[in-house]
């Protein structure tokens, strides 16, 4: 059976990832920081669905203790899904340095060690497959979410220069580009001291995405074969479009909404 590794996995499109592949005949390395959710997840699933690891992605000997898990379980990694990621909100100039780095570590560096970890596995099979869960945040600019949104372009410029290198040696990458989508990412996200004290947010979320659907997506990218991106929903598609082929209209857009937001939560006088 292939094996597949999945950050993140406690919740949200992690754990409807974890629950797809294994009805896809996949054994699962499942990670995150909540152990207990992630046995339970396998309890559900079923005797040898799969291992759970606990697992900080900010650190490099927990991804690394991971990968090690994962070969010395199944003796492979077929797939590794790079989704585990975290929020932060609010104006920039309040944001702590020590939030800076823990996001930059997660949405980013950890994507890159991860991939890093298992890309010579792969590439000595002559195989596998990388999904790295993005954000349409990494094409245009999206106010509040500055640091985020630097390190999900940043993630989307290493999706797409790995999958040139990688692909010469069978090995796929899969950049996935969902927008808002109904998951504790928002109540979990780090926030600064204006946005903690606001009841509501400067910027409209816009459609509402299930994480089933968006990891049926992802699911469906990994067993078709798929060595591209995947963007789940027509506005969010069309938001992308926008975002990459009229890049100033897509800003005045923002623009607006952001100057609108901030007059409705009175942060700015009418």
């Amino acid at each position: 059976m292939p094996t597949a590794i999945v950050t993140g996995a406690s919740s949200g499109i992690g754990f409807e990832v974890a629950r797809l592949l294994h009805l896809k005949g996949y054994k699962l390395v499942l990670a995150s920081r909540s152990l207990e959710r992630l046995k339970q997840l396998l309890r559900e699933l079923g005797e040898g669905s799969g291992i759970a690891v606990k697992t900080d992605v900010s650190r490099y000997g927990d991804l690394r203790q991971l990968v090690e898990r994962a070969v010395e379980t199944y003796g492979e990694i077929d797939v590794l899904v790079n989704n585990a990621g975290v929020g932060l909100y609010g104006p920039f100039h309040e944001v702590r340095p020590v939030d800076i780095e823990y996001v930059v570590k997660v949405n980013l560096v950890a994507p890159m060690l991860l991939s890093r970890l298992v890309a010579e596995h792969m590439i000595e099979r002559g195989d596998g497959c990388i999904v790295n869960v993005s954000s349409l945040a990494a094409f245009t600019p999206v106010p509040w979410f500055a640091v985020y949104g630097a390190a999900k372009a940043g993630l989307k410029s290493f999706t797409d220069t790995l999958r040139l290198e990688l692909k010469r040696y069978g090995v796929r990458v899969i950049g996935v580009y969902p927008g808002y989508i109904k998951t504790n990412f928002f109540k979990n996200m780090i926030r600064t001291r204006t946005a903690s004290s606001m009841e509501v947010n400067v910027l409209p979320s816009g459609p509402e995405l299930s994480p089933r659907d968006v990891a049926a997506r992802i699911v469906d990218a990994i067993v078709s074969g798929k060595n591209g991106d995947v963007y789940v929903g027509i506005l969010n598609r069309l938001a992308k479009e926008a975002a990459v082929h009229m890049p100033k209209l897509s800003t005045m857009f923002i623009s607006y909404f952001y100057t609108r937001g901030l007059r409705r939560a009175g942060l700015i006088k009418p």
